[in-house]
């Protein structure tokens, strides 16, 4: 979420936007949030953008087969993440977790293991 997004009204003129681009989903991430309600999204039904009831702060991802969850981060707080499974224990990496595990993972393929 940018500062522009912080006012209700400027987010009203984006779902209009994105409503008129075709877009599927919109997830809204905002940190500052209470924790269990720093996550919204909506889905295109019947060609209408449609808020989502979402269970704490996950949701699964429709586009993308996988789930929205918000997990704390000890350096950066709460960060909205992509997981395997809806309770949030298989991450998808971020660039950085990929740098770090590619020699493991490098290793382990010459060993062919």
């Amino acid at each position: 979420m940018s500062a522009a997004d912080t006012g209700w009204g400027e987010w009203d003129r984006k779902i209009d936007r994105y409503q008129e681009a075709g877009i599927q989903e919109i997830v809204r991430f905002d940190p500052a949030s209470p924790e269990g309600r720093r996550l919204r999204v909506w889905d295109r039904v019947q060609g209408d953008l449609v808020e989502r009831s979402t269970e704490g702060d996950r949701t699964p991802c429709a586009t993308l087969g996988v789930h929205w969850v918000v997990k704390d981060d000890a350096k950066l707080g709460a960060m909205l993440r992509l997981a395997c499974d809806e309770a949030g224990l298989d991450l998808l990496p971020t660039l950085e977790e990929a740098h770090e595990r590619l020699p493991h993972e490098f290793r382990k393929l010459r060993s062919g293991g």
